[in-house]
């Protein structure tokens, strides 16, 4: 019997958050993971603005920033993927995005048989209507919404019963998000039921008999009182994201456990974790860059 392929993908991609602190976050992510043999490749990206000026001269491309970068690095990304025909893969993002096309291949691999558990505080099924920053349309996408350009370049297809998030939060959804969810029956299994058990999920695989499953892990799932590598605890944000968005209620116990629970009775063929957005270490890599001796 032939041993099973497993890839890693360090995945930087920033432009579908619109900002510069995602490639350090992934490669983070990747140092910080366990040791493996594992192949890891890395997708091509064009990397941000240095200056502010720069950065903040962004044009929106029919909705969204930085379209064709990421259409392009998408598009890479498969062409990567096809190469190595990997039988399951661990993504380190980068934006949300970076889930996309791992999904799509990985569920065009196994005939259409992968369901996708999307532990994420947010939907992500807007569209260039309702946001510029396009990480926040990425399981539209999948699902055949969200951005039609986005959402053509998927080749395979994903039952919504065989969707189901976690951990998303409820309380402030926009009245689009809750009719994509209702309209296309997404189950939801929120903080607060994840808080003891995963059953709710368990139950779930087994209902949908879900054998092969991918995982979406967004970081700002996590309470940012008690995980600082995140959006929600950008220590000089623009503006107060708490007020704007939903803000994850989750633990680090509580996600491995759920992921250790799915992992006993289902085949995990991929995990994507993204939306690392490591403040302190940046703010620590700039004040080293800035004494004398370090430059030496």
């Amino acid at each position: 019997m032939n041993k099973e392929k497993t890839i890693r993908i360090l995945y930087p991609q920033w432009q579908g958050g619109n900002n510069r602190l995602y490639p350090l976050g992934s490669k983070l992510l990747e140092w910080l993971a366990p040791e493996s043999k594992s192949k890891l490749i890395t997708i091509p990206i064009k990397y941000p603005p240095i200056t502010e000026k720069e950065f903040k001269q962004v044009k929106l491309e029919n909705g969204i920033v930085y379209r064709k970068d990421i259409i392009e690095s998408m598009l890479e990304a498969r062409k990567i993927i096809e190469n190595e025909n990997p039988d399951k893969m661990v993504v380190f993002g980068g934006d949300c995005l970076v889930s996309q096309i791992p999904f799509d291949w990985i569920n065009e691999k196994y005939n259409n048989n992968v369901g996708i558990l999307w532990l994420d505080t947010h939907p992500d099924v807007k569209t260039p209507n309702d946001y510029t920053n396009s990480h926040a349309m990425v399981l539209g996408n999948i699902l055949g919404e969200g951005d039609k350009e986005m959402s053509s370049l998927m080749k395979s297809k994903f039952s919504p019963k065989k969707v189901m998030y976690g951990g998303l939060v409820e309380k402030g959804l926009t009245d689009q998000e809750i009719d994509v969810i209702n309209r296309l029956k997404l189950r939801i299994a929120s903080p607060e039921s994840l808080k003891d058990n995963s059953e709710l999920i368990e139950n779930w695989i087994k209902d949908e008999n879900i054998k092969n499953i991918a995982i979406h892990l967004d970081l700002d799932v996590l309470n940012p009182d008690l995980f600082r590598a995140l959006l929600f605890a950008d220590p000089m944000p623009e503006f107060n994201w708490r007020e704007k968005f939903p803000v994850g209620k989750m633990n680090l116990n509580q996600i491995s456990r759920v992921i250790n629970d799915v992992s006993s009775i289902s085949n995990v063929v991929c995990l994507s974790i993204c939306e690392h957005l490591p403040y302190d270490a940046s703010n620590l890599q700039k004040m080293l860059a800035s004494i004398p001796i370090l430059n030496e």
